[in-house]
């Protein structure tokens, strides 16, 4: 990326990057709801049956309109841990709020935050209970994702208040940078590499159009720094996200370019961090031609990954078929036609519908 500075005032927006990308990454709220209409009984009994089952991994059972995996660990203090591809859900039957939930990413970066809550709103409404006060945010994560083919920036680049700070690296090259542990963290980090490497997220790939270069930005907000902004519910943080968000862009952490000047405050604001307060409006309101792709595109990346990883495989069997003539390869059409026979002692009807269905539900509840 060539980094141009014009230092004219007024002039920020002209020379900065424009994110690829904007959006909620993740959300964490607290339902407030009576709870009446759960069967703590249920949940109860199928928690206890998990924790005599050792070879069990997770009982599924329905919440509302919803399927959900039933884990074996709450998290203080919650007693139940529900998860599928859109939520996890902490259930407790004596404390309010008796749900702490976490929107997916992939779920709001698919439907967007209006109907991503819409879905979760019809879960209660699925089972009757009564909404005492409306949801309380305990966590947003603001996200800027940016084409940069080769970063210009390193960690003395960054401005920040945060009283620690972390760096990755990888083969001697940076990977990412984090300001701040608690209320307030900021991430700067290679995305294209923490999917490869840790999340699997591979349906950013159809959002960016890119599947390489990508670098986010990330403002993780939580606890007392929402509550100083007054954002607790939903209507004020979509009215006030973008300016909390251009604050700490500006304040909190900033990414700088380097000049002679020994006093790092004066050196001119990056392009990319240009491009972060120009774009922070688009956070709860993505102009209508820039709608993400449907949620089903996540299965389309894994199918293509399985897809490979089988002709690999393919490859293999075709090998050891071929040892006697090895100059004469068995082709795929050959092969295809042959592995019917070859695994037909190995298929059993009943088990194979078994297994598949065992497999959608695993996908559908997020394991």
């Amino acid at each position: 990326m060539t980094i141009s500075v014009d230092k004219r005032p007024g002039s920020a927006r002209h020379n900065a990057t424009a994110p690829v990308a904007v959006g909620i990454d993740s959300l964490y709220v607290s339902a407030y709801v009576d709870g009446l209409k759960i069967d703590w009984m249920q949940l109860e009994y199928e928690r206890e049956n998990l924790s005599s089952s050792p070879g069990q991994e997770f009982s599924e059972i329905k919440l509302g309109n919803e399927n959900f995996a039933l884990r074996r660990g709450g998290r203080k203090p919650y007693t139940y841990h529900l998860s599928n591809t859109a939520f996890h859900l902490w259930l407790g039957p004596r404390i309010r709020p008796c749900c702490h939930a976490q929107l997916s990413s992939e779920l709001l970066w698919s439907v967007g935050l209006e109907n991503a809550l819409k879905r979760f709103h019809a879960i209660w409404d699925a089972l009757g209970t009564v909404i005492t006060r409306p949801d309380v945010i305990s966590r947003v994560d603001a996200a800027f994702d940016f084409k940069i083919d080769c970063p210009n920036f390193k960690a003395e680049h960054f401005l920040s208040k945060a009283a620690k700070d972390n760096t990755w690296r990888k083969n001697q090259r940076f990977q990412g940078f984090q300001f701040g542990v608690s209320d307030i963290v900021c991430r700067v980090y290679d995305k294209c590499a923490e999917i490869e490497e840790k999340s699997g997220k591979r349906w950013f790939y159809e959002i960016w159009g890119v599947r390489e270069g990508i670098w986010r930005c990330e403002f993780q907000i939580r606890g007392k720094a929402l509550d100083l902004a007054g954002v607790e519910t939903i209507d004020q943080l979509n009215a006030r996200l973008p300016g909390l968000v251009r604050k700490l862009a500006r304040h909190h952490t900033s990414l700088r370019v380097p000049t002679g000047d020994t006093n790092r405050s004066r050196w001119p604001v990056h392009p990319m961090w240009r491009g972060i307060i120009a774009a922070t409006d688009r956070l709860v309101s993505a102009p209508a031609t820039n709608l993400p792709p449907a949620v089903f595109s996540g299965t389309e990346y894994a199918l293509e990954r399985q897809l490979r990883s089988i002709f690999g495989h393919l490859k293999s069997v075709a090998a050891l078929l071929s040892r006697f003539d090895p100059d004469r390869p068995i082709t795929l059409d050959i092969l295809l036609a042959r592995l019917g026979d070859k695994l037909r002692p190995y298929h059993c009807p009943a088990l194979w519908a078994a297994d598949v269905q065992e497999k959608i539900r695993k996908r559908e509840l997020g394991l």
